[in-house]
C-alpha cells in the first residue's frame, strides 16, 4: 500500500447535505464510514486500508451494536472497531477514532467526500479510479473485478 497513494471518498450523496441518513445501510454503516474517514484523515495510508480492510472482513458485525450470536460473542461494531484498529492502525487508538467519528471535523470530512464523489461520479456508484481511470467491471464477480484493480494499480506504478 506504500508504492501508491491511495485514498478513497464515500459515495453517499447524504453527506452532501451535512447529516448521515443512510436508509440503504443503516445508522451503524454512517458511523462506521466517519470512524474510517478519521483513519483515512489521521493515521498513514497504510494502517488507515488495512485496517478499513479488517473493517470489511467482519462487515456483517458491524451492522449490529451487541453480539446476538452465542457462538461469536465479539460480533458487534464496537468491538470490531478497536480489534482492526488496535491490530492494523496501530499510531491511532479505538478511542481517538471514536471520538473523532462524533466531532465537527468528521462530518465535514465526510461532506467533502460525498461532494467530490458526486463531481467525479454524478453520484452513481463507482468502485474506484486509478490514475483517473475507472475499473468497476464487476460483471465476472468481486475477485476478478480485485484483479483487475491489482493490475491497473501495477501498471500505474
Amino acid at each position: 500500500l506504500d508504492l501508491v497513494t491511495f485514498t478513497g471518498d464515500f459515495a453517499e450523496e447524504v453527506w452532501t447535505t451535512g447529516s448521515c441518513v443512510n436508509q440503504m445501510h443503516g445508522d451503524n454503516a454512517c458511523q462506521v464510514d466517519r470512524y474510517q474517514m478519521c483513519a483515512l484523515q489521521t493515521v498513514p495510508s497504510s494502517e488507515a486500508w488495512e485496517m478499513i480492510h479488517c473493517n470489511f472482513q467482519y462487515q456483517s458485525c458491524l451492522k449490529v451494536d451487541e453480539a446476538t450470536d452465542t457462538s461469536h460473542p465479539n460480533c458487534y461494531k464496537d468491538y470490531i472497531q478497536q480489534f482492526c484498529t488496535e491490530s492494523f492502525a496501530t499510531s491511532t487508538t479505538h478511542e481517538e477514532l471514536s471520538t473523532c467519528q462524533a466531532s465537527d471535523e468528521s462530518e465535514q470530512w465526510m461532506m467533502d467526500s460525498a461532494t467530490a464523489t458526486t463531481e467525479a461520479t454524478g453520484n452513481v456508484p463507482l468502485w474506484v479510479l486509478i490514475d483517473d481511470v475507472e475499473v468497476s467491471d464487476y460483471s465476472s464477480g468481486t475477485d476478478s473485478w480485485a484483479d483487475d484493480v491489482l493490475a491497473a494499480i501495477c501498471d500505474a506504478a
